[in-house]
């Protein structure tokens, strides 16, 4: 018997017999069912693939939101889904162009797209004028909306890792 270990929790136990090529796994609370070696291999690897997802996301609200409260020339930033994967959208404080701050923009978009710890990540990067709360919101997802807010205060800022989920 082989058991899997799962991060803060018990391990779930696998048994394979070679005879049927099935696996039964019993977990934390002794239910037990069958699954074919393939499938079960399928599961283990998917597993493996959210966790990594998760890490990844995790590391990308820190890079973004690191980005953003260096910024003094940010009204606020948003991350979101847009045209099958993540979107950054940042709004400025002022609506003339500024092309230092276009370069610094397109720097993060191209250190993100580059970062092997992301791999598993897309992001697109859009850079706004100031404009409405309503106008904004044509390039947010509803259904999945964190703000990044960049002149939050301190002691907010350590009590929250990620800013703050909107829906």
């Amino acid at each position: 018997m082989a058991s899997v270990p799962r991060t803060s929790e018990l391990p779930v136990h696998l048994c394979w017999s070679e005879k049927d090529g099935l696996i039964t796994v019993t977990s934390q609370d002794e239910d037990r069912f069958n699954i074919k070696l393939n499938r079960a291999v399928e599961a283990l690897q998917q597993a493996d693939k959210v966790d990594k997802f998760k890490r990844q996301f995790n590391l990308l609200i820190k890079i973004l939101l690191g980005w953003v409260k260096e910024r003094s020339d940010v009204r606020d930033a948003h991350l979101t889904l847009r045209d099958g994967g993540f979107s950054f959208v940042v709004v400025r404080q002022v609506p003339e162009y500024n092309e230092e701050f276009e370069d610094e923009l397109s720097d993060l978009d191209y250190r993100i797209a580059n970062d092997v710890d992301l791999d598993l990540l897309k992001l697109d990067v859009i850079g706004l004028p100031p404009a409405s709360q309503e106008a904004i919101q044509t390039f947010i997802d509803p259904n999945f909306h964190f703000s990044l807010q960049p002149h939050a205060n301190a002691e907010r800022s350590e009590s929250s890792d990620a800013g703050e989920q909107e829906s």
